[in-house]
């Protein structure tokens, strides 16, 4: 199966700027492919330029590295905090790579610090953004953030729920979906230990994980998957 290039792989600085006006030309295209249309209206008529920045926003991810924002001034020795730490809600907007169209949500993260080692609240939000502002599918986006933390802060587990609404599964008035995941669960915290995805989203999960495992759930609507 085909992978994104890692993080190591990515584009400089101004390569998404450099790629706009084929961003521009594919519009273009795609309006001319609109036989009822007229790409050359008012309404239409900057529309490839607008579209061709906005694809550069949306992705910008690809410029941007998790070394360069959880740096070792970024990290913080805690003294003795061995409690799961938790930030809810996090908002992501993100682009499906298999259909190019929006699917946005929330991000709920966990993670219980080894030997009190902890990163400011506000970099947990730039990692979700980070992943997100990329060609994505939820289940790896999940995966990635997971595998950021584990890697900047090599906590003694990790938690990490994206609660997302896909723009072709709304116009089809289908639920949202939620991709949780939970990385090297250890005894710890009991309470997280316990019911770590409850710890965050406890009408989802009620899982109970005992010994170093790494867990993927996905729930589409009433169906429920689980792969070790």
């Amino acid at each position: 199966m085909d992978t994104p290039k890692e993080l190591g792989d990515q584009v400089d600085s101004s390569s998404l700027e450099i790629m706009q006006p084929g961003f521009a030309e594919a519009a273009r295209v795609l309006l001319e492919s609109i036989p009822v249309e007229n790409p050359g209206r008012d309404g239409l008529l900057r529309t490839p330029e607008r579209y061709a920045k906005a694809m550069a926003f949306i992705l910008q991810g690809y410029n941007q590295k998790v070394c360069e924002v959880i740096t070792p001034d970024a990290i913080f020795d805690d003294g003795h905090s061995d409690e799961p730490i938790v930030v809810k809600d996090i908002s992501i907007y993100s682009l499906c790579e298999h259909h190019l169209l929006l699917f946005y949500g929330k991000v709920h993260v966990s993670y219980v610090p080894r030997d009190g080692k902890i990163v400011g609240l506000s970099k947990l939000s730039r990692i979700a953004e980070i992943f997100s502002r990329r060609l994505q599918v939820q289940e790896r986006l999940t995966r990635q953030i997971a595998d950021a933390l584990e890697e900047s802060l090599n906590p003694l587990g990790v938690a990490v729920i994206v609660e997302c609404t896909h723009a072709i599964k709304e116009s089809c008035e289908e639920p949202s979906i939620v991709t949780p995941v939970i990385a090297n669960v250890v005894p710890m915290s009991k309470m997280f230990l316990k019911n770590p995805m409850g710890f965050l989203l406890g009408e989802y999960l009620g899982y109970f994980f005992h010994d170093v495992i790494i867990i993927r759930v996905v729930l589409w609507g009433w169906r429920r998957r689980l792969f070790a």
